[in-house]
């Protein structure tokens, strides 16, 4: 057999062996992730592996629907994803979608979802959304902002947490949704200005004014974690006025 021949053969063994051996370094290193640093939403987990928040999130994706069909958006960012269950759910109904995730783990899982689905219009990207790569973050018809705000709050302060939402919404072409947790449910760490008085009120309000042009619509208080969990959160549609 000539040398040619014999390298030929030789990479071909390569290419059948490749993909198996990432597929399982990929699973392996899922399993590590899903007990030190676990996605809380559904994703193409073991099946020992119960998402902590899994009713939480359909509670959440029943209420956006109706908003989804009305306005029927031709492009979806999910900044945020964790485990990419909404962008995978948006692109079931049609929607190509983008998710965004910069804590490793999460973002590890996300990938692993969206191989595993087979879907080519889903796109992920690895980011932490601040201020000096907010400008990064494509436009979208819908743009899903969903228990991060408060953690933007924490790590660039209230006017950087405003700032950031704002650059979002001119990203944003027909609906945000939108969700945060509470003054009272989070520590003082965290910054959150006093929230008086409750939080639907005050969120209410500061969504008005920092989201130029929108009609605001309350989606319902949804459970933050656990279906035992006493604290609601809620949930709104952000929508673009034309």
């Amino acid at each position: 057999m000539s040398r040619l021949a014999s390298g030929l053969r030789t990479a071909a063994r390569a290419a059948r062996v490749r993909p198996a051996m990432e597929e399982g370094l990929d699973f392996l290193r899922l399993q590590v992730d899903a007990v030190s640093d676990p996605a809380y939403q559904p994703a193409s987990l073991p099946s020992w592996r119960h998402a902590s928040r899994e009713d939480a999130v359909h509670s959440r994706w029943q209420a956006m629907q109706p908003v989804l069909d009305e306005l029927r958006p031709a492009t979806a960012l999910d900044i945020g994803c964790n485990a990419a269950w909404f962008p995978l759910q948006l692109a079931e109904r049609g929607i190509p979608s983008v998710g965004v995730e910069g804590h490793a783990p999460y973002f590890r899982t996300a990938a692993y979802a969206v191989r595993r689905s087979g879907r080519d219009d889903v796109g992920l990207l690895q980011l932490s959304v601040s201020p000096r790569t907010v400008e990064l973050l494509p436009h979208a018809g819908c743009v899903l902002l969903l228990s991060v705000w408060h953690h933007l709050v924490r790590d660039h302060g209230l006017d950087g947490a405003t700032g950031l939402l704002s650059a979002i919404w001119e990203r944003c072409g027909s609906v945000l949704f939108f969700e945060t947790a509470g003054d009272e449910e989070m520590p003082a760490s965290f910054g959150l200005p006093r929230m008086e008085p409750d939080a639907r009120t005050w969120v209410e309000r500061y969504l008005g004014e920092v989201c130029a042009g929108a009609e605001l619509q309350h989606l319902g208080g949804h459970r933050s974690g656990e279906p035992e969990a006493p604290v609601l959160r809620d949930l709104f549609a952000v929508v673009r006025i034309r």
